[in-house]
């Protein structure tokens, strides 16, 4: 018997409903708590497709706030050990959807404070 619907939290407070039509195919809300509601989105695919497409969205959010806003000029003046840093946060990110693993290396020397997850 195929679910009819599932919630799903995980770990980084991400909320992802997905309502089954069968094990093939599937339509999801993907959306995390913003001011006490929920912001979603509906997404098709399958239940892996529909989480790694969450992923590579808060990906974007992420570079939209640090590495996007990085020019030739500000990446020059970064010391060797920060370029290294960098790439290996960036390279972590870059795989972050499929592993699901959130990029642990300290990058706020570099970039400030940011989210990880839009508020």
């Amino acid at each position: 018997m195929p679910v009819k619907y599932v919630k799903y939290l995980d770990t980084n407070n991400n909320i992802l409903n997905i309502g089954v039509g069968d094990y093939t195919k599937l339509q999801g809300r993907v959306g995390t708590v913003k001011g006490g509601g929920v912001v979603a989105q509906v997404v098709d695919g399958t239940p892996n497709s529909i989480l790694e497409d969450f992923r590579r969205q808060q990906r974007e959010y992420v570079f939209a706030q640090t590495i996007d806003k990085m020019n030739t000029i500000w990446y020059d003046t970064l010391t060797d050990t920060q370029k290294e840093t960098l790439a290996i946060w960036r390279s972590e990110w870059l795989n972050y959807p499929a592993t699901n693993i959130i990029p642990t290396v300290d990058v706020t020397e570099i970039f400030g404070e940011f989210n990880v997850v839009e508020e």
